[in-house]
């Protein structure tokens, strides 16, 4: 007589397999910009090594209280964000576009902030030409202003897209985790730039 006999399916081989957000392309492009962030942070922390008096002397001209409000207003936005993926994955598309609008919203403040902030070093004279200093303060505050600016964008494009395609576990994620991705990052790039420039 013979025996039958079961198989136990494999847990290991039903565990859905973890899946990196965004495409492949778009790491490409994080990573670049972080390589490009990463050369920006050697260039300053070389050159105030070169001449700490004169960094010193810049930093002491700078309104720390305009960068610790933008980097506040830029972690408010990435928690928006984080709260726009989680209503998205609950299907809760209301909820996704007024947090994607939040974190929009804050960006376009940070912005305001900065342009305040610049305004006030050129009333005073000072500009790209006063030294090294503000030479790498303005030329790396500005070209993260511009990634703040594309962050808002595919913000933008990530919040027109809500609702579209198939809800659910089939919802198409890969645009809104990109943009959130990426708004992630230039948070992280600020926190560091904020603590190099205004701290030192």
């Amino acid at each position: 007589m013979s025996s039958l006999t079961t198989t136990e399916p494999d847990p290991v081989a039903e565990r859905p397999a973890r899946r990196v957000p965004a495409e492949p392309e778009f790491w490409i492009l994080v990573l670049g910009d972080l390589a490009l962030f990463t050369v920006f942070f050697f260039v300053w922390t070389t050159g105030e090594r070169a001449d700490p008096a004169h960094f010193a002397d810049g930093r002491a001209t700078l309104a720390r209280g305009i960068g610790i409000a933008n980097t506040l207003v830029l972690l408010a936005g990435s928690a928006a964000v984080v709260r726009a993926i989680a209503a998205l994955r609950r299907d809760d598309e209301r909820a996704a576009r007024a947090a994607y609008g939040l974190a929009i919203l804050g960006g376009a403040v940070f912005l305001v902030l900065k342009a305040v902030e610049y305004a006030g070093h050129l009333r005073h004279g000072v500009d790209a030409l006063a030294g090294p200093f503000y030479i790498d303060y303005f030329v790396f505050t500005g070209v993260h202003a511009l990634h703040v600016v594309l962050g808002m964008v595919l913000l933008g494009v990530a919040r027109a897209r809500v609702g579209r395609g198939p809800a659910g576990a089939a919802r198409p994620m890969v645009l809104q985790e990109a943009a959130a991705t990426y708004w992630h990052v230039i948070d992280i790039v600020w926190i560091v730039l904020f603590t190099l420039i205004y701290l030192g």
